[in-house]
């Protein structure tokens, strides 16, 4: 059966994550999954795809807090406070208390979204602009913010007319691999890279190499998720998170054998089920057997 093999939080959209031993979902997802955005100064949702070096933007948790890493040529890196968290569990937060953040309000947009969100203070946005080489600013996703996951594959499986909500994530809430995927796709290339180019949440061992394609309903220790839709993968993949250069891999070997109708494909876009009442969440942990109860429709597309 399945195992998950790690767990994997990124608070800032298209910065670096963090390996969790236990992943808590709630009603957008891993909560607090990409609660954090950079914007350009037309309020624009910003990522590793034009600005590469955004993934050696590493989170710390660190006494309670969690701090962003910035590098510093030639000096320690600058730390900055993102938010004060509810716990020193080796997970991600239920709840948290952002920090270095304004009073200002901001409408951003994100594939067609608008947001509201809450900008952070003048400091954080210098230092993150100074290291970008661009003007940019930090926001957090506000409280009463709803952004709906993308319906369309949704209504295309069993979960049609369900509506779910996610954060500042491209389309979906979650993501899973499976090693042997990643294994298969190593063997092709001249030099093999680590899972954190296709930044999933959820990476699964003890699966057939791309079983996660068919995957529908999947269960451990009563979370549910379902997956809906296959992911296209984009530039991103192809940066070198140490060090920000561009390659053409993986995208050029995938390409020859994972090229789907809408794109190269790699891992499963999920969203997650379980009702979300009275602020209850629920827990994946690293070692859990993963039980895979439904599959989905043969399609190129993957739903």
């Amino acid at each position: 059966m399945p195992t998950i093999q790690s767990l994997h939080w990124y608070p800032v959209k298209s910065c670096a994550g963090l390996s969790v031993e236990q992943l808590r979902f709630g009603k957008s997802g891993p909560c607090h999954d990409r609660s954090w955005m950079l914007v350009d100064d037309d309020a624009r949702y910003l990522t590793a795809r034009t600005l590469p070096h955004m993934l050696r933007l590493l989170p710390v948790v660190r006494d309670g807090l969690l701090l962003l890493r910035v590098p510093v040529e030639g000096s320690a890196p600058e730390l900055l406070e993102l938010a004060a968290l509810d716990t020193d569990a080796p997970a991600n937060p239920v709840l948290l208390e952002p920090r270095s953040l304004s009073k200002q309000r901001l409408e951003v947009s994100i594939w067609g979204d608008s947001c509201a969100a809450v900008v952070a203070d003048d400091t954080v946005n210098t230092i993150l602009s100074n290291f970008l080489g661009t003007s940019v600013r930090l926001v957090f996703m506000a409280a009463d913010t709803v952004r709906p996951v993308e319906q369309d594959y949704i209504d295309r499986t069993a979960l049609a007319g369900q509506t779910f909500q996610v954060g500042f994530a491209d389309a979906y809430q979650a993501l899973v691999i499976g090693q042997a995927s990643l294994d298969i796709l190593n063997q092709k290339m001249a030099q093999a890279l680590p899972m954190s180019r296709f930044r999933p949440n959820i990476v699964v061992s003890g699966s057939e190499p791309f079983a996660e394609d068919s995957w529908h309903r999947i269960e451990s220790d009563g979370v549910v998720l379902y997956g809906v839709k296959k992911c296209s993968r984009c530039a991103i993949t192809t940066v070198d998170p140490d060090t920000g250069s561009r390659g053409k891999e993986p995208l050029k070997t995938l390409a020859t054998f994972r090229r789907g109708e809408r794109g190269i494909m790699f891992g499963q876009n999920l969203v997650y089920s379980t009702p979300y009442e009275d602020g209850r969440t629920q827990t994946l942990v690293c070692g859990a057997e993963l039980n895979v109860v439904s599959h989905l429709p043969d399609s190129g597309e993957g739903y």
